[in-house]
């Protein structure tokens, strides 16, 4: 009685045990993680001159779903000259990352590093009668009632670029708008199963001329809004929305190039209806956000310097610092989220980068953005850090039975 009360007891234990891990383990509700970055432009340059106009976009989605029927895992990207979806190139990472580089590029990467050099995806040369405005998605096919065969997806993924350009002349003002828009929704999930959505887009316009265009002004007008829903898990994003300029002396071959204005803003959100949004000159920080946001036009090019930069975490902002045209705009380190601030939406200033002897020149203006989304990956084999503690009690209960199962294994049988 003893001996089947003991065996009893350790089945029993073990039960509880796996229940423990698996109680650990909980269902996973729908997130989603949404972004919009629009930049309106307008440049006129110092002279007479009809620049070269020409648009830039890239779009990347996937989900990598387990939750669903057949494993979904869908990847696809913008190709050369084209708004259609293929697949991500064989050299880039799996269901990796990417960055907006130096003069409207992207570079992809992953777990194991950068998977490529900076890349130009698709290009539109602008005529002077301008473009209409014109979108190109990315979008991972969604399950639809009644599914399709499987695999299909729970989680979805969408990434889009919008461009359109003014009719434009000699000597004129250049305008027109760029703009990146994005949802990533990873479904609900048992526990302990995959499931991740990943959107990014970019949109960028250059203007290339001669030697009128190394002066000029610029006038630039953005509304950024990411924000996040679902449950409470971290979700990260990460915006910029550079002005540049490369110089190519003509007599000298020389080539110089930098920055005129850039805005770098990371967004990781930890709760649900977290989010950051600038518009019509007011940035919002919701609770359960944890932003650095860098302003940087600290230049002697430009009429406007300036400097900014912010950062906040767990729901209070740790650095603050704000020069030249920015300074006294940001609230004080200790502030506690949530909090709203005063901080222009447009950006206005003249330029000059020059007279490099009176060369002939070559000048490229670049005007870009990017937005991002990236929800959670729930890896159903790798245990949480809380978990190893339960699983190995799990085993040397196991190992405690199998030892007792031994021992009277060993014993004779009774007469």
């Amino acid at each position: 009685m003893s001996k089947n009360w003991n065996c009893l007891h350790r089945t029993m234990t073990l039960v509880a045990v796996f229940a423990a891990v698996a109680s650990v383990s909980p269902a996973l509700g729908q997130v989603t993680k949404t972004y919009s970055v629009t930049h309106n432009i307008s440049l006129t340059p110092g002279g007479n001159i009809l620049p070269t106009v020409a648009a830039f976009h890239y779009q990347h989605a996937y989900v990598a779903d387990t939750s669903s029927s057949g494993n979904c895992q869908e990847d696809l990207v913008a190709p050369p000259d084209s708004g259609a979806a293929i697949s991500q190139p064989a050299a880039w990472q799996p269901y990796g990352r990417d960055e907006l580089r130096r003069r409207a590029t992207v570079r992809n990467f992953g777990p194991t590093g950068f998977a490529t050099d900076d890349t130009t995806i698709a290009t539109i040369a602008i005529p002077a009668t301008g473009l209409a405005s014109t979108p190109f998605t990315e979008t991972t096919a969604p399950a639809a009632p009644p599914p399709p065969p499987p695999p299909f997806c729970d989680s979805i993924a969408t990434a889009t670029s919008t461009i359109q350009v003014d009719p434009f002349t000699a000597g004129g003002t250049i305008t027109g708008t760029i703009s990146s828009t994005g949802l990533a929704t990873a479904a609900a999930s048992a526990a302990r199963q995959t499931r991740k959505a990943y959107a990014f887009s970019m949109a960028a316009l250059t203007a290339t001329g001669g030697r009128l265009l190394r002066n000029g002004n610029i006038r630039m007008n953005r509304t950024v809004r990411d924000q996040a829903s679902g449950s409470a898990q971290a979700m990260t994003a990460g915006i910029r929305d550079p002005i540049e300029y490369v110089v190519t002396d003509l007599v000298t071959l020389e080539v110089f190039e930098g920055t005129l204005h850039a805005v770098d803003l990371d967004v990781t959100t930890h709760e649900d209806a977290a989010g950051f949004v600038w518009e019509t000159d007011l940035v919002d920080i919701l609770a359960g956000t944890d932003v650095a946001l860098v302003i940087d036009q600290d230049n002697a090019l430009i009429s406007a310097p300036g400097y900014l930069e912010l950062r906040t975490q767990g729901d209070v902002v740790t650095v603050s610092n704000d020069t030249g045209v920015y300074e006294g705009v940001l609230p004080a380190v200790g502030t506690p989220l949530p909090l709203t601030f005063a901080l222009a939406s447009e950006v206005v200033f003249d330029y000059d980068l020059g007279e490099f002897g009176g060369h002939d020149l070559e000048v490229t203006l670049t005007f870009s953005e990017n937005g991002e989304g990236d929800t959670p990956s729930d890896d159903p084999f790798v245990p949480a850090v809380s978990e190893w503690g339960v699983l190995v009690l799990a085993l040397l209960v196991l190992g405690a039975g199998t030892v007792v199962v031994r021992r009277r294994s060993g014993k004779p049988a009774p007469a």
